[in-house]
């Protein structure tokens, strides 16, 4: 594993949660709700980026790779740092996908996914086909920071926190892309 170049990539810190970076230039990511392939910010989802949050790899029981890295935006206590683990799914669907280029947001959606055992995969589809509602004026569904659209850090992390309790729009959102639609 450690001669192959995409595994032992998997292996070294960051690890398998950054590759935005190397996919904004071509067709292969889904921005926007799969509106664009292309994502302009995909230059701030370097590694260098990704490292000033690492905080090291979860193991996966009788992998040897350790691709799951943890990532916080603090540095946490020992017991959360377990909480922070980050694969290359939710840095596209909670990043690009919701049209987020502040990396910081990213990791602090994927920790709330984590704490309120949400999958953050499925969630970011859920969270860009609402926002794909506002852009084609559809409907706008609200939070306490705001509508939630394209690009919206605040309302992204207000409507995580919604879905979890099933509060005001976050209820609707809660039963998933196909119950919401």
């Amino acid at each position: 594993m450690i001669a192959n170049p995409l595994t032992n990539w998997q292996l070294k810190p960051p690890g398998f949660a950054c590759w935005v970076h190397t996919h904004g230039i071509d067709t292969a990511l889904c921005t926007r709700n799969y509106s664009a392939s292309v994502f302009e910010a995909s230059k701030q989802y370097t590694p260098d980026a990704y490292m000033q949050y690492y905080r090291g790899h979860l193991p996966c029981p009788g992998c040897p790779n350790q691709c799951i890295k943890t990532f916080t935006i603090n540095k946490p206590a020992k017991e959360e740092r377990l909480t922070g683990g980050m694969h290359q799914e939710a840095s596209g669907t909670l990043g690009p996908n919701c049209g987020i280029s502040h990396l910081e947001t990213i990791i602090a959606a994927n920790k709330l996914c984590l704490d309120y055992g949400l999958d953050p995969t499925s969630l970011g589809f859920t969270l860009s086909m609402a926002m794909k509602w506002d852009a084609n004026e559809i409907t706008t569904m609200q939070t306490n920071a705001g509508p939630l659209c394209f690009g919206s850090n605040g309302a992204l992390l207000a409507m995580i926190k919604d879905i979890a309790y099933r509060r005001g729009d976050g209820d609707l959102l809660a039963e998933g892309c196909r119950g919401a639609a």
